[in-house]
């Protein structure tokens, strides 16, 4: 049976909405991510053959900075030699996010760069309107006259 990465993400989903640790575990998901970008790391777990011995002092190096339900789930992906996909279930577990209103993504193109109050102000205006935490993308897009255009799961705000 082949597993999907979506079902890779759905069931850590699952267990950590359970636990209630989803944002934890989304942190954590994170953290892995920037873990993964060194290129002797990732090539170490990316490789299908090897010594699993090799892997013992990462996995108790994990252990000591991760929670119990992210080195298993990342054990569980080595396993199943899934590694290579991780940025994929990271970004389906993050679509489980959205969907559950645990996180909304917000992307803000502007004419120019907008001060700290102003993105405090901008945050705190979404906040009111959306639930759960935001994740907040900034551009600027010298192509605008002025204003903004701020992009909230399927809303558009343009004062531009």
């Amino acid at each position: 049976m082949i597993i999907s990465t979506k079902q890779y993400a759905q069931a850590l989903f699952e267990v950590s909405q359970e636990q209630n640790v989803v944002m934890d575990v989304y942190a954590e998901l994170q953290a892995v991510s920037l873990i993964l970008e060194d290129e002797k790391i990732n090539r170490i777990f990316t490789r299908t053959y090897q010594d699993e011995t090799i892997l013992d002092p990462l996995w108790k190096t994990l252990r000591s900075t991760f929670s119990k339900q992210v080195v298993n789930f990342l054990q569980l992906l080595y396993q199943a030699n899934m590694m290579k996909s991780y940025e994929r279930v990271m970004a389906a577990f993050r679509d489980l996010l959205e969907i559950h209103e645990y996180l909304s993504r917000v992307d803000v193109v502007s004419a120019i760069a907008l001060s700290d109050q102003e993105k405090i102000s901008l945050q705190k205006t979404l906040k009111e309107k959306y639930k759960g935490d935001l994740e907040m993308h900034y551009e600027i897009d010298a192509n605008l006259l002025q204003g903004m255009i701020v992009h909230v799961r399927s809303d558009i705000y343009d004062t531009s």
